[in-house]
């Protein structure tokens, strides 16, 4: 989004950071996050929701539960989109779409696949399927990474609130094996199922200490800082390491954004220095 900033403005915040301490236009330090606000629950007719608002952006996630059948499903979905209304598309990074934000999470959002298992029936099988869908409903100002931030915070806090519902199986099919090898033998098998009320109102999901926040670490001359606003983002040499880590500190996705160098040299300590700060995060929210 740099040409919405002129080349002194652009300069002016630079220098600012370059110096020590570091002199942010908004009189943050280099580890000060923005303001962030959360609704969790905010939609009564989803599984799980959330509503994240920072300075730079709105993000609202709900997640619907649904039934699948097959033998092997997908038992996450996940979609992204920027059709709000109130989304001035025009803050959008030029480099950035709705599918790339769909596929990131797709690649990142895992959890055990037994626990989705309604009925075991071969073909007839079926599986609860968690739909995600995310939109951003507002920008401001936003760096490219700080959307992607914002978004995991907003998909992790509304899994904390998905409950899978007790099921028991019903209508049973007769199971009949070779004959000639072994015996008649037959077993029943269920092809469907009801839900069961519980005062409990279901299974937590299992696995969620493995699904990831992100956290950004912007990189100048040697220098770090978080959460870039839209101007500071427009810095040429400015690169931004976007890390994806679970609650044990293990990373599981990466995103590289921004022209300027990062030395090998230096990779291990921006990821020390993220590995630190997405405690934080952690700590917010669950």
């Amino acid at each position: 989004m740099s040409h919405l900033y002129s080349k002194p403005e652009v300069s002016y915040v630079r220098d600012g950071l370059l110096t020590s301490p570091v002199e942010r236009l908004d009189g943050r330090q280099s580890e000060d996050f923005r303001s962030i606000e959360f609704e969790r629950g905010n939609l009564l007719n989803s599984s799980g929701s959330c509503l994240v608002r920072t300075k730079g952006c709105e993000w609202q996630t709900s997640i619907k539960l649904e039934i699948a059948e097959g033998a092997e499903v997908s038992c996450i979905d996940t979609q992204v989109d920027f059709t709000s209304s109130t989304l001035n598309t025009s803050r959008i990074p030029e480099n950035m779409s709705a599918g790339m934000l769909s596929n990131l999470l797709r690649n990142t959002i895992t959890l055990p696949i037994e626990q989705f298992r309604i009925i075991d029936a071969d073909e007839k099988s079926k599986w609860f399927r968690l739909s995600i869908s995310s939109t951003l409903a507002t920008i401001d100002d936003s760096s490219y990474s700080n959307i992607i931030d914002t978004l995991y915070l907003s998909v992790f806090i509304s899994l904390l609130d998905v409950r899978l519902p007790h099921t028991q199986p019903l209508n049973y099919e007769e199971n009949q094996t070779d004959s000639l090898k072994i015996g008649k033998q037959q077993s029943k098998k269920g092809i469907d199922f009801e839900l069961i009320d519980s005062h409990k109102g279901g299974f937590s999901l299992e696995g969620l200490n493995d699904i990831p926040l992100s956290i950004t670490i912007n990189v100048i001359k040697g220098v770090h800082f978080i959460d870039a606003t839209s101007l500071e983002d427009s810095i040429d040499d400015l690169i931004s390491v976007t890390l994806m880590f679970n609650q044990q500190g293990q990373i599981k996705g990466t995103q590289l954004n921004g022209k300027g160098e990062l030395e090998y040299s230096q990779l291990n300590g921006v990821i020390q220095h993220g590995s630190r700060l997405i405690k934080d995060l952690f700590k917010l929210v669950v």
